[in-house]
């Protein structure tokens, strides 16, 4: 289930954002963006295709036509996500989409915003982890990593008592992430979410 809204999201931000990178096909869509991928495999309602080292799928319905020829049998994902020497996936420097809600005690604050800029999605997840595993109030724990998703937690001493935090960084594919933050102190519960897709590169000043 996870799996399939991560690639739900994803493909919302490429129907509205026209992405041409170096590929072997060009998939044209009827909303009117173009995507060039690295190949692509017919799997009868849907289209899968690899692209910046992750696999999408794309409804038929939302395809106008496609310039190549289909691969045959399993797609090769050609760029593995990288993992640092701290145990956090290093993500691509390029053009990201974003959006990001807060929550308090479950309910939502504001409405989402929504981000385009050239960054690397990880670098603040590894800004924030070495913030805290450095500040000498605070102990934080080893990253933990199973099925794509890294996650470490953080016991702080504030002004106001102790601070408890939850950091769950998924990474479904280099195109895509998704940020949980959750954090607990006297009794209140905050959580912070942010849904990314890559969508090109970044723009040459």
């Amino acid at each position: 289930m996870r799996t399939a809204q991560t690639l739900a999201w994803v493909l919302a931000v490429f129907f509205v954002v026209t992405t041409t990178l170096a590929g072997d096909a060009v998939i044209y869509l009827k909303g009117g963006g173009t995507m060039t991928v690295e190949g692509f495999r017919d799997l009868g309602d849907e289209i899968e295709a690899t692209m910046l080292g992750g696999l999408i799928r794309i409804p038929k319905g939302d395809i106008e036509r496609i310039e190549g020829a289909a691969v045959q049998g399993e797609l090769q994902v050609k760029a593995p996500i990288e993992v640092g020497q701290d145990g956090l996936p290093v993500l691509r420097l390029g053009l990201w989409r974003w959006s990001e809600r807060y929550f308090f005690e479950g309910q939502p604050t504001s409405d989402q915003s929504v981000r385009l800029e050239c960054a690397r999605p990880s670098d603040f997840v590894r800004a924030e982890w070495q913030a805290a595993a450095t500040h000498r109030t605070c102990r934080v724990s080893p990253i933990r990593r199973e099925e794509g998703a890294y996650t470490y937690t953080a016991e702080c001493q504030s002004e106001t008592g102790r601070v408890l935090e939850e950091v769950v960084l998924t990474v479904p594919s280099a195109l895509a992430f998704r940020y949980s933050r959750r954090s607990r102190s006297e009794g209140q519960d905050l959580r912070i979410e942010r849904d990314g897709a890559l969508v090109g590169e970044c723009r040459q000043p």
